[in-house]
Order: C-alpha cells, then structure tokens, then sequence
C-alpha cells in the first residue's frame, strides 16, 4: 500500500528521488510505471507490477472490442513510461510527461492506496481542497461502511 505526501525537485540533471516510504512498496522489481492520468485531473498516475498486474487482470475481464477496454487500455499503455530507479532511487521523468501534469522543477508524491500519483505543487493544493471538503461531505457513508465491515470481521472471527 502507498501512504505519504512528500514534495520533492528536480535535480540538475532531470532526475528526481522517489521517496523511500514509496519505493519500499513497489515491489522486487522497483519497477515504476507512470502514465498522465485518466480522469484528466492533471497529474501523473501510476505504480509498481501489482498495480499493472491489477489493470491487466481487469481489461481482460472485458470483451476483446469493447471501448472501455480499448480507451482505457490505450490511455494507460499507450502513453506508459517503465522507470527503473537508479542505486540512488532516482528516476528521469520525460520533459512531456512532466509538461502533461504542469510540473515544471518542484512535483509532490501522492501514495494514494494502490498506486502513486505526482502532481505539481499548485495543482496538488486545489485537489487536495477538493478531495477534504469531499471527504467531510461523505463522512455518514464512510461510517456506514466501517460499521458493515466490522460486523463482517466479527462474523468471520466467530
């Protein structure tokens, strides 16, 4: 599981640091996957192999023609970059990935759950506004949803 939001630069040389509470969730591999969000939020989205094993295994649930499978399939492999960190767990993002996300030298890193997301400064303060006053609002229905699966674990412990 991804956790954590740090706010990290480019270096001079167009590398970054993947942040270790990250890295450390990728996997054997340390295999990063990123791709310009679907939901065209403006960042970069993406993960380790658990995550594109997950994608995988779900595009494959679909029919062969189907146009989520194809328009969601194309968005994510299409336009997916394979990272491999350096010793140091550096990456270099493309220019044009970066640009797709309005990130220019400073990017923060979102672990959101299953995957990573990597956002300008900027952007990443207006999503964050948007994602608390969200949350506040959803707040009856997210403890409804603890309550069914506490009663589902006593369930099972019992």
């Amino acid at each position: 599981m991804f956790h954590s939001t740090t706010e990290v630069s480019l270096d001079g040389k167009g590398r970054v640091l993947v942040p270790a509470s990250l890295r450390a969730n990728l996997g054997a591999s340390q295999k990063l996957y990123l791709w310009p969000d679907i939901e065209n939020r403006g960042c970069i989205e993406g993960g380790g192999d658990a995550l594109i094993d997950e994608i995988q295994a779900t595009l494959e649930q679909l029919p062969m023609n189907d146009p989520v499978r194809d328009s969601i399939g194309y968005v994510i492999y299409a336009s997916k970059h394979v990272f491999q960190m350096d010793q140091g767990g550096r990456i270099t993002p493309p220019k044009s990935l970066l640009e797709k996300a309005g990130i220019d030298r400073d990017l923060v890193f979102v672990g959101r759950y299953d995957r990573i997301q990597i956002w300008s400064p900027e952007r990443h303060a207006e999503y964050e506004r948007e994602m608390r006053e969200m949350a506040a609002q959803n707040m009856a229905t997210f403890r409804e949803a603890s309550a069914r699966a506490k009663a589902l674990r006593r369930e099972a412990d019992a």
